[in-house]
């Protein structure tokens, strides 16, 4: 039988906050220029690097960039002084906290969460109580703690008050250094997988919830303005293991009380806005759900 859940883990970057566009932008604009100062020739078309990475950490696309167009590291050593000592993993996890600093400049000034995140916050935290809600995030701490101090609500103008919701301690975590973000967070917390929900908007973040832990129920959200094509990326989604996909976050409630019934469709709620699940995934779901539970 499956379990209730009881507790909700949450991605950040593109979750609670509509940050992918401006740390995207502020990547794609960081790796063109480094790809140029070295292989000119070899300079991607426009956006490359925002299209082909998203939801994959900073260091990891800096990685991809060396690799896939050749760069040199010698060369990017001596002009980004880093020591010839340093071994060559370490050189793009050093270049990244460039890109990374560029970013917190850009969150303090531009950064909004996603439309109806506080009102969602707010009635599950009611539901399920402030302590059985966390954050995991693969940003780096000094990025999280920024994003989530800062970003303002776009439906009110104010402070979204996202670190209300998420307190720094053990609740608040970055998986940065971790290969798996939620096998740390998972350890750390030390809550009942079989129990927990999450809430993602990557394919990668949905296949690492689930690795290894196929009873880990995911909610899927497309609700950033990151995503042009929200049904497009609600398939990748619900393919990659999410039990169902929100267009708006403001649905994020009653999707959760949806998936405890297991998406009974007879206990469908009334939504705001698209919800995509698995058996009609390429457009919004106007039909009784399909739904197996997770073995």
């Amino acid at each position: 039988m499956t379990k209730p859940i009881t507790k909700w883990l949450f991605d950040n970057d593109g979750v609670n906050i509509d940050s992918e566009d401006v740390a995207m932008r502020v990547m794609d604009d960081w790796g063109v220029d480094l790809i140029n100062r070295y292989e000119p020739a070899k300079l991607p078309e426009k956006d490359h690097i925002y299209k082909t990475y998203p939801g994959t950490s900073t260091d990891k696309i800096v990685e991809a960039l060396i690799k896939k167009f050749d760069l040199p590291l010698p060369l990017i050593r001596q002009d980004y002084n880093i020591p010839d000592t340093t071994p060559d993993a370490d050189v793009p996890k050093l270049l990244a906290l460039d890109v990374t600093a560029q970013t917190n400049q850009r969150f303090q000034v531009e950064l909004k969460s996603i439309a109806g995140a506080t009102q969602s916050h707010e009635e599950l935290r009611a539901v399920y109580g402030a302590d059985n809600i966390a954050l995991c995030t693969t940003s780096p701490e000094d990025r999280m703690d920024i994003s989530l101090e800062c970003a303002v609500d776009p439906l009110t103008g104010k402070n979204a008050r996202l670190a209300e919701f998420f307190p720094k301690g053990d609740h608040r975590r970055s998986g940065y250094k971790h290969p798996n973000k939620y096998d740390e967070a998972f350890a750390a917390l030390g809550w009942d997988t079989a129990e927990t929900g999450v809430v993602e908007d990557s394919k990668s973040g949905v296949e690492k919830a689930k690795a290894n832990r196929p009873e880990v129920r995911v909610i899927g959200t497309v609700a950033a303005r990151f995503f042009e094509d929200k049904a497009a990326q609600a398939k990748v989604l619900t393919d990659a293991g999410a039990s169902l996909v929100i267009a708006n976050f403001a649905d994020l409630p009653k999707a959760a009380a949806w998936l405890q019934d297991n998406l009974n469709p007879l206990s469908r709620p009334s939504f705001k806005g698209d919800v995509y699940v698995p058996s009609d995934a390429a457009g919004p779901e106007h039909k009784p759900a399909v739904y197996k539970p997770a073995v």
